[in-house]
Formats: C-alpha cells, structure tokens, sequence
C-alpha cells in the first residue's frame, strides 16, 4: 500500500471519529431541551376569566422513612492514656463506638477516623497514640467495636468522622 493511501485511510478515521463524536453531542444536546440540564420547563396556561388558583396542584404528602443507617457513630471525649512508647507531646483521645447495622462487613481501623475541632480544624488519628486504641477489625452484622482513637495535640474535639472500610462512605458523629 502506497504512503498516500496510508494517509487518506488515516484522515478518513479521523473525519469519521469526528463526525461521530459531533453526532452524539447533538444528539445529548437535543435531550436537554432549553439547555438547563435536562429540565423541560412548561407553562401553564388558563382560559381568560379562570382562576390560576384553582389550577395548582397540592404537593403529595411527603413520607416519613426511619431507617437504621449501615454505620452507627457514637464518640465522647476520652482521657488520653500513654503507652510505654509516648514521647511526652500533648495528645486528645475520643472513645468511639461503631456499629455495623448492615449486611456488610466493616472494616474498622483507627486510621479511618478523623476529628474537627472547636476552631475547625481536622485532625487525622494517630496510630501509636493511647493504651486503650480501638483495634482494627471487621466487624459483621450486629456487630460493634469500642475504643479510642488518638490525635496530636491538646485540642477540643468537636466532631469525629468514620470512613467505613478505609475508603467508603463517611459517617460522622459529635464529640459529647
């Protein structure tokens, strides 16, 4: 095969990817009506002399659903007890208790755990922290796991936050 008809075959691909690519866009496009994001918006209209009142719709009511959620969080503050290890500098401990509600199997490690202070600021755990460190372990359903996680400094824990199984979703609890 010639080097011009090598060329020719790759901008014909090139063409075609292209005419497909705009293809699909229009099509997408088109789905979205007036361009906000897929809303189609209608207006209503009522005959002359009609009341717009009478031709409103009554929101559905709404349902109350009481779900137990997958994780359950609890946390309230902790006295911070060193291990053999500590290296004198200021640490906070939160006793955390997790629940798996779900299914699932949790993973629990104190590394998943993260807190926010008075001021705002968030903290990540430490590993070698406290004597009384909450273990990892997968925990099954019904299961719970008891301990304490442990941050650097001298801080007013807040709010403390659990990312299930290291990488999941984040659940969050107040510091009492």
């Amino acid at each position: 095969m010639s080097t011009g008809a090598k060329v020719g075959i790759g901008c014909g691909a090139i063409v075609g990817a292209l005419v497909l690519m705009s293809g699909c866009a229009a099509i997408l496009s088109a789905g979205s009506g007036n361009g906000t994001g897929g809303e189609r918006q209608t207006r209503a209209t009522t005959p002359s002399g009609a009341s717009s009142a009478s031709t409103k719709a009554k929101p559905a009511p709404t349902k109350e659903i009481n779900e137990t959620p997958p994780v359950t969080l609890t946390a309230e503050k902790a006295a911070f007890k060193p291990t053999s290890l500590h290296d004198g500098s200021d640490y906070t401990s939160v006793q955390v208790t997790v629940v798996n509600n779900s299914d699932d199997t949790v993973s629990v490690n104190p590394l998943y755990f993260e807190v926010t202070d008075s001021d705002g600021v968030k903290h990540s755990a430490e590993i070698f922290g406290a004597d009384d460190n909450l273990q990892a372990v997968k925990l099954y359903k019904g299961e719970k796991a008891t301990g304490t996680v442990t941050f650097k400094g001298k801080i007013t824990p807040a709010k403390v936050y659990f990312r299930k199984s290291g990488f999941g979703t984040t659940y969050s609890a107040p510091v009492k």
